[in-house]
């Protein structure tokens, strides 16, 4: 439901979004698109709503067409509404989320580290040790996520590798020298084998588990209720901005267009196709 236009609102105040009333709930049932698509509403739903925000011109024309600060305030509760961070949530009886934290935040800070150890070592061996920045840096590059953990333990492993030999020793003190102590490539190796699961207790449990089913298939539900009502807030606003905004780079900002060599590149593929 929308508000009209006549409806007045105070400057710099954004209105409460109106509750959900019988027939707004069952206007979510007509939304008929696939779990993959109602999976992409979210980020779409998102990036219209930062353009309203960011962009003058795109809120006013919104605005021409009714959506309004309580228009926009309830695609942004209906947007928290799926993507409240479940991670930290409990479950109700002590049951923490299913993401291993420490596992995350080990991968986040190999993620992190990953490109400055490629860098130091290169900078620090290449002119100096060239034969141990060769068999150190061999075949590895930062990454991200995985690729980043295997990197870090790559490099690890053959920094320990160099202490069998003199030279490989003398590379070792430079690059302490340089800040890669032994202290810090202690902390990296931990957090490459919490990222690789060390440490880890079991979690499997047989009844629990058939709890924990019983209990996400309810979750799933309301998870894609509040996903179809998301959706519908979303196709009713994006179809009305494409009546009232016709500039192409407003359109991509508000994730509506794209940019005329990927439309070309698609339109390609799909003729190929």
């Amino acid at each position: 439901m929308t508000t009209s236009r006549g409806d007045k609102v105070r400057k710099g105040e954004a209105m409460p979004a109106p509750a959900a009333k019988r027939g707004d709930v069952e206007a979510f049932e007509t939304v008929s698109v696939t779990r993959a698509v109602l999976e992409e509403t979210p980020g779409r739903a998102l990036t219209l709503l930062m353009a309203m925000h960011r962009n003058r011109a795109i809120r006013a024309a919104m605005e021409s067409v009714g959506c309004l600060p309580a228009q926009r305030a309830d695609g942004w509760n209906r947007l928290r509404a799926v993507t409240v961070d479940s991670e930290t949530s409990d479950g109700g009886d002590g049951d923490t989320s299913v993401v291993e934290t420490s596992v995350r935040d080990a991968v986040l800070a190999l993620d992190e580290a990953d490109e400055d150890l490629v860098r130091v070592v290169r900078a620090t061996l290449t002119h100096s040790f060239p034969a141990q920045a060769g068999a150190v840096l061999k075949g590895v590059k930062a990454g991200e996520g995985g690729a980043a953990v295997l990197t870090v333990a790559t490099i690890l492993g053959r920094l320990e590798g160099l202490k069998s030999s003199g030279l490989g020793r003398a590379a070792l003190e430079r690059l302490s020298a340089r800040g890669l102590t032994a202290a810090r490539r202690g902390q990296l190796a931990t957090w490459v084998e919490v990222a690789q699961g060390a440490g880890l207790a079991p979690v499997f449990d047989r009844e629990k588990d058939a709890e924990l089913a019983a209990r996400k298939d309810g979750e799933d539900a309301e998870y894609l209720r509040a996903l179809r009502a998301l959706r519908a807030w979303y196709e009713e606003w994006s179809e009305l901005a494409r009546t009232v905004v016709a500039r192409r780079d407003y359109l991509i900002l508000m994730g509506l267009g794209e940019r005329k060599a990927k439309a070309k590149e698609r339109a390609t593929t799909e003729v190929e196709e």
